[in-house]
Formats: C-alpha cells, sequence, structure tokens
C-alpha cells in the first residue's frame, strides 16, 4: 500500500482545534439566539441538541461543518489517509456518531473535558495528528490546501479504474494490467488542485 504525510502537519493542528471552537461557537449562539427570542430553557436545550445533529450530518456526509469549510478541512476515514487504493471517502454516519458521543460525553466532565478533547490533536505524535474523539472512530482530517506526498511509488497493474484521494477533483486514473510500467505519482492537475498523476508509457 501507499503511506502519505502531509507537509506542515503542526499547522494542521492547529486548524483542527480552531474549527472545532467555531463549530462549538456555532452551537452556542445557536443557543443563545433561542434563548433571547424563546425565553424557554427546554426549547434552548433542543434547539441546541439540533445544531449538533446539523454539524453531525453534514461531516458525516461530506465531511463539512463551518470550522472546517472557514479552514479548509474535510473529515474523511482514516484508511484513505493511509493507503491510496482505499480512496477518499466521507466519514459516513455511524463513525460520525462515535465521534460526537466522545464529544457529547466530554462535557460531562465541566468545560474542561470538552477543551482537552477538542485540543487533543496539538499532542497527537503521529503524521495523521488525530485527536482523541476522531481516534476512537477512525477518522482524520485532511487540508485541502496542503500538499499530499506519496513516501513511495509502486507500479499499478490493476486493469480497473482506481479512485484516488486527489483533494481538489478526485479524478478516475487508468492503469494498464498488460504493461506495469505505469506508475502513480503527486503532482498538480490542470485546475490546479496537487494530488495524484499516472503515468504511462507510449
Amino acid at each position: 500500500g501507499f503511506e502519505f504525510r502531509n507537509e506542515m502537519s503542526s499547522g494542521r493542528s492547529r486548524k483542527q482545534c480552531a474549527a472545532a471552537f467555531v463549530d462549538c461557537g456555532f452551537v452556542l449562539l445557536c443557543g443563545v439566539i433561542a434563548a433571547l427570542l424563546g425565553h424557554n430553557i427546554p426549547v434552548t436545550f433542543l434547539v441546541m441538541l439540533e445544531s449538533v445533529a446539523v454539524l453531525a450530518i453534514g461531516e458525516g456526509s461530506r465531511g463539512l461543518t463551518p470550522g472546517n469549510m472557514m479552514f479548509g478541512l474535510r473529515t474523511v476515514r482514516v484508511e484513505g489517509m493511509r493507503d491510496v487504493t482505499a480512496g477518499t471517502l466521507p466519514a459516513g454516519m455511524g463513525r460520525i456518531l462515535v465521534k460526537y458521543c466522545v464529544l457529547i460525553g466530554s462535557t460531562l466532565a465541566l468545560v474542561i473535558g470538552l477543551i482537552a478533547v477538542i485540543c487533543s490533536p496539538l499532542f497527537a505524535k503521529d503524521d495523521l495528528h488525530q485527536g482523541w474523539a476522531d481516534r476512537l472512530a477512525s477518522l482524520g482530517c485532511v487540508d485541502i490546501h496542503q500538499r499530499v506526498e506519496a513516501l513511495e511509488e509502486q507500479p499499478v497493474v490493476s486493469s480497473k479504474f482506481l479512485r484516488f484521494p486527489c483533494l481538489g477533483c478526485s479524478p478516475l486514473l487508468r492503469a494498464s494490467s498488460q504493461n506495469s510500467g505505469g506508475r502513480v505519482q503527486t503532482g498538480s492537475h490542470a485546475n490546479g488542485k496537487t494530488g495524484f498523476s499516472c503515468t504511462m508509457p507510449s
């Protein structure tokens, strides 16, 4: 398989934390507006739960939250960050449910628990810089503005179309099964996004 690393990974960790705080601010803003308009604590709590559900659906289906959109991040399955043949897949609602259960559960430890979980990517030792909630849910964050490089190149011998995780356009690259000279290399596409190109022999 292929392994990947992102340049300036510490900067990505800071973006993850900032994006998470923006999402928390979105939930609090919805609660404040509901409280000012309704003056009803149960209704305010319900509105905040609904705002969390909106975040979960957006992140599970598209990898997007207000914070992720602001900082150019996408939440994806961790398999696609380690193996190019796995493709870049959205988180999915099952894994997002695990992540949000961890986040909601951390609020039980006063506010400190939630802050610790949000800031956990800053203390991650691996190249993926997963936070605790993402690690438990097998998720990761990718920066769509950051160059992704493959650590090694290997011949592609499959005759099928393989979807490679180009964060900009997700192209379909074809590999020939009759000639193993084709190689997958990092490069830039015509639309300016960095991804992977397939160099086939003439």
